[in-house]
């Protein structure tokens, strides 16, 4: 994050405290999230029951905002973040698991589960009501791994400008996977220590350069330097402005 937006939410994160969500915070949790993704077409909002299943795991990073609230007089969920420890390995076995959608609905939408062992900080979610809580939950992750032994950072992340895109190009002979990778490559070519990972298909399509910034893949990017994107692959949530696809992204820690 930026220093000016950093300065820009001051103010207002001094009122918004981030702590380790509990049973009693699942339906306040779902309620945001309903709130925040029942919004964008195609995207259908997590159950308590799949909630729940995430704090089961036990993740030491399944933290909520928290907003006093005057007139109910309690302190309100409005944003949460969820991720876990996995054993991560920039290899095709570690890129094959994020390709299945037989597990999806179990464990945080992967094959994963929390393994308190693990060397990375698998990314599920991170949704909020106002960007304050989201900067309060970001400043304290990265505030924390820090202090933590773990190596990597992983995540998927929208591709939220590639439908409209893809409606630009018109005929193309290319294939979906390589307009996805050629997309995601162009829109973060010049964020600091970006790289694309060794094992991954340079298309270098002679298709035209985007044209708006993708928002959502930026703000991935820009908070933590040595990105590498391992993969675009079909994404796990069915975003239609995504045209189904998002984009696998670590950063080494």
């Amino acid at each position: 994050m930026t220093d000016r937006r950093i300065r820009k939410y001051e103010q207002t994160e001094s009122e918004i405290k981030i702590c380790h969500a509990t049973s009693a915070d699942i339906r306040d949790i779902a309620v945001v999230d309903k709130e925040r993704w029942n919004r964008i077409p195609g995207v259908t909002a997590l159950t308590k029951e799949e909630l729940t299943a995430w704090l089961d795991q036990r993740t030491p990073y399944f933290l909520v905002a928290k907003e006093y609230d005057q007139e109910q007089e309690r302190w309100g969920v409005v944003g949460y973040y969820v991720g876990i420890y996995i054993d991560f390995y920039p290899n095709s076995v570690f890129i094959n698991k994020f390709r299945s959608s037989a597990s999806l609905p179990i464990h945080g939408y992967t094959e994963h589960t929390h393994n308190p062992a693990g060397n990375c900080l698998y990314g599920i979610n991170i949704t909020s009501k106002k960007p304050a809580a989201a900067a309060a939950i970001h400043q304290h992750i990265v505030a924390s791994l820090k202090k933590s032994s773990l190596m990597y950072m992983v995540g998927m992340a929208r591709l939220s400008l590639l439908r409209a895109y893809m409606r630009s190009l018109e005929h193309t002979k290319y294939s979906m996977q390589d307009i996805a990778t050629e997309y995601a490559l162009r829109q973060i070519q010049k964020e600091h220590g970006f790289q694309l990972w060794d094992e991954t298909p340079k298309p270098r399509l002679d298709i035209p350069t985007p044209r708006h910034r993708d928002q959502v893949l930026s703000h991935h990017t820009e908070n933590l330097s040595n990105h590498t994107l391992l993969a675009t692959l079909p994404y796990l949530i069915h975003d239609k402005k995504s045209a189904g696809w998002g984009a696998l992204l670590t950063a080494k820690l």
